[in-house]
């Protein structure tokens, strides 16, 4: 759709972007352990599969 609306209107009318923040925090310092930010222009959140591959590129490299 991105590419229509940039043939039809000669430039980048935007679309979806998913933004999303995970941290881990040490519950008796406040310290915060681990941090990730995640900033996509695709993807689908709108169904289980979609959610669970966000989830899974946002939580990557979490330490356990």
């Amino acid at each position: 759709m991105r590419v229509i609306g940039a043939l039809l209107l000669g430039g980048d009318i935007g679309g979806g972007q998913q933004i999303g923040l995970a941290s881990l925090v040490d519950l008796r310092t406040g310290q915060v352990v681990w941090f990730n930010l995640l900033q996509a222009d695709i993807g689908d959140l709108r169904d289980a599969a979609g959610a669970r591959e966000t989830v899974a590129h946002l939580l990557k490299d979490i330490p356990l």
